[in-house]
This record gives C-alpha cells, structure tokens and sequence, in this order.
C-alpha cells in the first residue's frame, strides 16, 4: 500500500513539474528560489513571492491555489504549522482577508471593487454568510457607496456619483462631457446664449455663478458686469469696460486716430497716420502719409509726383520723386523722356539712365523699343538695338530676330537649314517632324 502510495505521489509530481518547470539539484521545481540541502536537496524551503510550499516542499503553488476561502490571495502567503494564510495585503482586488483568509466582496454586496473586513467586537466569521465587511470602492463610477454597499447612481450622462450621508439619495459630483453639476445634483447640458455684442457659455444653472460662465465679445466690444456686452466707442479697435465710469474706454484706435484722455478716439487729422494728445486734447501728428511731410503737428502735401519730401522754410521740398519723374535742384519733380522709368535732371532737362520694359537706353540716352517679341536687347556698335532673349513661345534666331516656334510648342530650335522646329510640345500634343499634333 505505501509503495502504491509513493508510485502515485511521484507520478502526481512529475505531472505538475510538465507545468512547472525550472532545476532545483536533480529534480525542477518551479518558482523556488531556495532549494534544500544534503538529503533534502531536492526540495524547496522557500519559494518566491506569491508561491507556498506544497506536497513534501516538493512544489511552489501560486497563493492563490490556497484551498479555501474564495481563492482570491495574489500577493505573498505563508505556511503556519498545517494552515496557509494570505499575507494581510495579498488578497486580490475585489477580495477582502480574515485571519488570512480571502473572501470576495461581491458576495456580499454586488458590484464592491475594494472593502475592508470590519467585525464587531468578540466576532469570528465561521461561514460565508457571517462575513462582516464594508465596500470602499465600486465597480465603476456608476455606482456609489452607501450603507457600506454599492448602488447604482441611475443620474444621466453622470460618470461619476456619490450618496448624500444619512439619506438614500444620490448626487453627481463628475458629468459627461458637455454637460455640468445643476443646482439638484444633476447633469445638465451646457449651453449658449448669442447676444448683439458677443456670446457666454453656461456650465451652471445660477446665473450669478460666473466662475462658470465664459463669455467672449466680438470685434468692438467689451464684456460689462460679467455677461453683458457694450460697444466700443467710435474709431476704437479694442476697449474695456471702466467699472468707475461705468462705460466702455477705448485701449487701442483705428489708424488716423489716438486715444483721449476721456477713452474715445480723437481724429489725427488731415493725411495724418499717427498722433498723440496734447493736455488741451488737441491732436499733434507723429506721422504723415507717404506723400506728406509734418509741419507744426499737421501735415503739409508734397511737391507733384514726389513720392519723399522734407520741410524747409515752412514749406515741402521733394527728394525722392515718384518713377517716371526726377530731381531737380529746386525740389520739384520733372517729367522724364517717354518710355524712360528713372532719370536724372541736369541743366534743367530730364536725362534718362533707366528705361521701361522692351526698351533700351541707347547712346544719346534715349529709350529705343527692342525688335518685335524681344524681351531683352542690347546696342551694337553701330547702333543698332539686337535681341538677347526672346518672349516666350519665340525663339532667337541666328538673324538675331525673335521667331515664333510652331503652333502647341513651348521649347523649339532653329536647324542648320534654317528652319524652326518644336523639340517639346505643350500636353496634350505628340512631335512629329518638327510640328505638334493634338494626341
């Protein structure tokens, strides 16, 4: 019979070392992480973390084998004498220890996560039904404690309530996106208000709550006494609402425009851009148009066709003059030679030293047209104006002329006989001996 007995003990062993298996000596138990000495070296005397010792210390068994209670251990355990407890801390999540001992919460009271084993003083549970314990953490959000047990909250688009104490009703204390915590507990959906001025999103049911009331104003206005809207003043970009006058104030104005001393807008004046105020509220310009020049805080026009000026002798004198005109000595703008963009006046006549475009500047400094379709020309030395670079769809010819490429084509050649053929066509077109042809 004993002999039966250790037949079926070794077999027994060797099946569950298939599962287990890691060396210890001759033999392999799994997850030891001491093994024995001299004669008992083939066994275990301590196992790692969340294991016990089992069958002769011949194994290590995960805690949460142990065989009684609701198996729920799955941090360390120990042997004491015969019995296997669960470490005070080692019970799973959704478990709770007695005297070493794993019990599941939810058998007790459904939809428990976390709870603690509170009995009353001298009691010692003996069966399921004698298990004394209080639930500190639900499921989910959707449930909250009371009486030591969770219930559902049943408030909608709320994740996350609680029980008020001593009654058995429940408040939302975390809602569903877009929505907020009302006055009664519940959620409720944030919404908008429009208004001429701008709008306020509301996350409360008070209307004085307005740490949760956002408000924004449109352009030109301000927000006043949390939610409502007011104008800026005439001429005023950005303004504030000046809680003491009781009125919008202007912070920044529209160009040609400055900032009084009464928050509105005064007017720079005549082709002013910027200008401050004096003490008596008058404006004194900062900075003239382009054409202008500042004379005593005002701004006096210049010269004709003068682009830059300066004052001299409380008067405008030009000098940089507009494109298409130059300089004299007087500060006026002369009109210079037809076709000519920039020149310089000498003697009191225009000279040009810049001509327009297609034209070139020839000896006498006058601006002669290049050939036909030419886009750029230089002067020989005789005088005569020939072609450097040609429009485009045109090519230059060894004539030193612009000739026209074929019909659909964007790049062409002249061959050794003279003649003008495409070498590449626009899309859409196929080459053939020199012409383009529609695909």
């Amino acid at each position: 019979m004993k002999k039966l007995f250790l037949i079926f003990l070794s077999t027994f062993i060797l099946l569950i070392k298939r599962i287990y298996s890691i060396q210890c000596g001759k033999e392999v138990i799994d997850h030891c992480i001491q093994c024995g000495t001299g004669e008992n070296n083939e066994t275990c005397i301590q196992c790692e973390n969340h294991y016990f010792l089992f069958l002769f210390n011949y194994l290590c068994l995960p805690c949460d084998n142990l065989n009684y209670g609701d198996v729920g251990c799955d941090g360390n355990c120990h042997k004491n004498g015969d019995i296997f407890s669960c470490d005070e801390n080692g019970c799973k999540e959704g478990f709770y220890n007695v005297n070493g001992v794993c019990f599941q919460c939810d058998q007790d009271s459904p939809n428990c996560s976390k709870c603690n084993y509170l009995p009353p003083e001298g009691f010692s549970p003996t069966e399921t039904n004698e298990r004394i314990f209080k639930c500190t953490e639900c499921i989910n959000n959707e449930y909250a404690i009371i009486d030591f047990a969770c219930h559902k909250c049943n408030i909608g688009n709320c994740t996350k309530c609680q029980y008020i104490e001593n009654s058995t009703n429940s408040i939302c204390i975390k809602c569903n996106d877009n929505f907020f915590i009302n006055s009664t507990g519940g959620c409720s959906k944030i919404y908008t208000i429009q208004s001429n001025g701008g709008y306020c999103i509301y996350s409360t049911d008070n209307p004085n709550d307005y740490d949760n009331i956002q408000c924004v104003a449109y352009e030109r206005y301000t927000i006043a006494n949390h939610t409502k809207f007011i104008e800026c003043p005439s001429n005023c970009r950005k303004c504030y609402y000046n809680i003491n006058t009781n009125k919008a104030e202007c912070q920044e104005c529209f160009q040609n425009f400055q900032v009084n001393s009464n928050g509105n807008c005064t007017n720079c004046g005549f082709k002013c851009r910027y200008c401050s105020i004096d003490n008596y509220q008058n404006p004194i310009c900062t900075q003239c148009e382009p054409e202008y020049k500042i004379n005593n805080g005002t701004c006096v026009k210049c010269p004709e066709n003068c682009k830059y000026c300066r004052l001299e002798n409380n008067s405008s004198k030009c000098t940089e003059c507009n494109y298409y005109y130059g300089l004299n000595d007087e500060g006026m703008c002369i009109r210079c030679p037809d076709n000519c963009y920039s020149c310089i006046i000498e003697n009191n006549s225009p000279k040009c030293i810049g001509c327009s475009l297609n034209y070139k500047l020839n000896n006498i400094s006058q601006c002669t047209e290049c050939p036909n379709y030419c886009f750029d020309c230089q002067q020989s030395s005789n005088g005569i104006l020939l072609c450097s670079k040609c429009a485009e769809g045109y090519i230059h010819s060894s004539t030193k002329q612009c000739l026209k490429c074929p019909d659909n084509c964007y790049e062409c050649k002249e061959n050794s006989n003279g003649q003008i053929e495409c070498i590449n066509c626009n899309i859409g077109f196929a080459l053939k001996d020199g012409l383009c042809f529609e695909c």
